[in-house]
């Protein structure tokens, strides 16, 4: 079960790892074009260090969108696919 932090500060920032991936929550509370209070999300995919020294990724990272409630946040979070993987080096 999937909860969020309900102290908000500026831009109320947090990220949340499930089987899924790593997901990267935020509010837009100050700082953005639109101070709607809407909360953004996205699925980031792994980084790792190569034996060689060079940061790689293992996917591509994908917007979910943007929500009005933090339940719709854990809505969109817990019915995300896992990224197809692709593993290359980071530019």
């Amino acid at each position: 079960m999937i909860t969020l932090v309900e102290t908000v500060f500026i831009n109320h920032t947090q990220s949340v790892k499930t089987d899924a991936g790593e997901f990267i929550i935020n509010q837009r509370n100050e700082g953005y074009a639109e101070n709607d209070g809407k909360w953004t999300v996205s699925q980031h995919a792994p980084l790792y260090w190569s034996a060689a020294g060079v940061l790689r990724s293992k996917g591509d990272g994908k917007f979910l969108g943007v929500f009005l409630t933090p339940v719709d946040v854990i809505e969109a979070i817990e019915s995300a696919e896992p990224l197809p993987l692709r593993d290359h080096m980071v530019r």
